[in-house]
């Protein structure tokens, strides 16, 4: 290579990767630490342990790893990206995800005040396990309809029909699980084989292995809702992502999917919750900073509150878990943030691709510097080829 001459850039995505690298590297070095020091694994359940030396210095670590990860993600981003261009879109996600804010300071404080009440909400078919359900059931009952609008009328944009059915199958799915596929409801009797091997012998699969289950829900669901929104905010437009611009989930999810991390007591001593607890603080900073500088104050608001919620709550449960009624009656509250965010999205994409107008609806809207009607235009040529 010539003197004077610039090497390649690692790009948005290459950036990204090598950032998620570093910090899985020392996630495992923790790990290993643990492991050999302390005999823990690291997918350890039961109270947290809050105020041993070494967990606070492991809970640092977890901040710092969090809030770079954030911060290295978003100073890669890229000149077409939405946190780069400032192209944020309208606000029709707001009220949502206020909701979701209110929902989650509500149960918190019910916790610390009344620890009683919170076990009476998380009890089996109380509402929050109900509310779950049906928040779910409904947002697989809005894709398919959107699926079905769209198969009907839409005229070269059918690419969305089929992750908008797997997305409904996959709500469907977890629904009926939290319903234990209505056995209560009709009355049935759970199969004796099946009884044998469920913790709690109801007709679902989720108990078989219930650790694991949750496990994968709680950070599955942060993934879909916080982390991959985030990430698409700072990544670039491409032809593939105007595509598919009805499933851009958007800041206004993040904040409904930033709020699945609190009541995680259960869970704590899992260095992946905390990471995520910390990082979805910094995420809503950032937001707050980028939303600022486009002096769209009303959001700013609205992303200061909920990193103020989770600053001032958070910890609160956790220091509460030693006064609940059952060790873990905040999973059930946990799960009905995480129907809620998900009912949230799938409610927005329904409506995104049933108005067969994914650039021009999405909130998230593509920054390219072209008009809506570019967009759309450009849209159907890729949805065409």
């Amino acid at each position: 290579m010539g003197q004077g001459a610039k090497r390649p850039s690692m790009g948005f995505w290459g950036r990204a990767s090598a950032a998620a690298l570093i910090a899985g590297l020392a996630l495992a070095c923790v790990a290993g630490t643990d492991a050999m020091y302390n005999g823990r694994s690291f997918f350890r359940q039961g109270a947290p342990t809050l105020f041993d030396a070494y967990f606070i210095g492991r809970m640092v670590v977890s901040a710092v790893l969090g809030g770079a990860l954030v911060v290295a993600i978003y100073r890669a981003r890229d000149a077409s990206s939405v946190m780069a261009t400032g192209a944020w879109g309208g606000a029709g996600g707001a009220p949502a995800a206020l909701a979701s804010v209110i929902l989650a300071a509500g149960l918190g404080v019910t916790l610390l005040l009344d620890p009683a009440t919170f076990s009476w909400l998380a009890r089996e078919d109380s509402l929050a396990e109900t509310a779950s359900a049906f928040l779910l059931l409904g947002g697989c009952a809005t894709l398919l309809w959107a699926a079905s609008v769209l198969w009907r009328n839409g005229k070269g944009r059918r690419a969305g029909i089929v992750p908008a059915i797997l997305l409904a199958g996959l709500l469907f799915l977890i629904g009926m699980e939290e319903l234990s596929w209505m056995q209560r409801l009709l009355d049935v009797k759970t199969p004796e084989w099946l009884k044998e091997i469920n913790d709690q012998q109801e007709t679902n699969f989720h108990n078989t292995a219930t650790f694991a289950a949750e496990v994968s829900y709680y950070l599955g669901g942060f993934v879909v809702l916080a982390l991959v929104p985030f990430v698409m905010d700072a990544a670039p437009r491409t032809r593939l992502s105007l595509r598919y611009a009805a499933f851009d989930a958007g800041r206004f999810v993040v904040v409904a999917g930033a709020m699945t991390t609190m009541f995680s007591a259960k869970f704590w001593d899992i260095q992946l919750a905390q990471v995520a607890f910390f990082g979805s603080i910094a995420g809503l900073v950032v937001y707050a900073l980028l939303l600022a500088r486009a002096r769209r104050f009303g959001e700013v608001a609205l992303f200061v509150f909920a990193a103020l919620v989770l600053v001032v709550i958070g910890p609160a449960t956790l220091i509460s878990h030693p006064t609940m009624v059952r060790g873990w009656d905040d999973t059930e509250i946990k799960e009905f943030l995480l129907a809620f965010g998900l009912a949230f999205y799938a409610i927005q994409t329904s409506r995104r691709l049933a108005l067969q107008d994914v650039a021009g609806a999405s909130e998230n809207a593509p920054a390219t510097g072209r008009s809506a009607q570019q967009e759309q235009k450009a849209e159907g040529m890729v949805a065409a080829e």
